[in-house]
């Protein structure tokens, strides 16, 4: 029982956290032993998002994609991406004028 008890932290000790190299989900027991990320990762978790997009940009061309996406979306140059609540890495222009005046949610 002394050795359990010299394994165990007491209240106010710090546990050595390590951060992980590769972003990727942890277990409820892992939780403690990991350092939380400083920034979030930049890269999407849905890779499969626009395919057909991609597709078809690459087989019309960049001029009859940008003709025929005009002709068939709603609001082609919404920077929302016609979602109520922005995406936390859109940035948002707020200065007419000025292009690098930009305010989002994630840095």
């Amino acid at each position: 029982s002394i050795r359990i008890m010299s394994s165990l932290k007491k209240a106010g000790e710090s546990v050595a956290r390590q951060a992980l190299k590769v972003p990727r989900a942890v277990t409820a027991a892992e939780a403690p032993f990991i350092e939380p990320a400083k920034e979030s990762t930049k890269e999407t978790m849905m890779p499969w998002r626009g395919w057909v997009s991609r597709m078809l940009r690459s087989n019309l061309g960049e001029e009859r994609y940008q003709a025929m996406r005009k002709l068939v979306f709603y609001r082609p140059d919404d920077i929302h991406d016609m979602n109520q609540i922005p995406n936390p890495s859109t940035k948002v222009p707020i200065s007419a004028t000025d292009p690098t005046l930009y305010r989002q949610f994630r840095n």
